[in-house]
């Protein structure tokens, strides 16, 4: 069960996704669903978060503009996890379904601990 204060922040809430988690900060943002790089550079807007299958170089413009990566492939050695540690932008890996549960526009909160939840969610900060 999910309740909402009069400010519009959630106070309780259940993930809609899990994953393992690079970073040690919680983030809310308007999601990026990219299946390319290509598609990736042209949603893109500073402090989106991006959400794709997975990461590699040519991705690399996009990830400089977003607040959070998440991938549904990877792990903590994968390209993804490097790029957001170098870049220090958090990174969630291994979160299956990502591109299905989540939708291009929608914002969302990226937890510290691996979670994602619909909207901004307090009890994750």
């Amino acid at each position: 069960t999910r309740f909402r204060n009069v400010t519009g922040v959630q106070t309780c809430a259940l993930p809609i996704c899990q994953g393992m988690c690079i970073g040690n900060r919680s983030v809310v943002g308007k999601a990026v669903v990219a299946f390319s790089p290509e598609e990736a550079i042209s949603l893109m807007k500073p402090g989106c978060i991006l959400v794709t299958k997975s990461i590699d170089g040519e991705y690399l413009p996009a990830i400089q503009m977003a607040s959070a990566l998440v991938t549904e492939e990877g792990g903590l050695t994968s390209s993804g996890a490097i790029f957001g540690l170098s870049l220090d932008v958090p990174v969630m890996v291994g979160a299956e379904c990502a591109t299905e549960i989540i939708h291009n526009g929608q914002e969302i909160t990226l937890d510290r601990y691996g979670r994602i939840y619909r909207g901004k969610v307090r009890s994750s900060y």
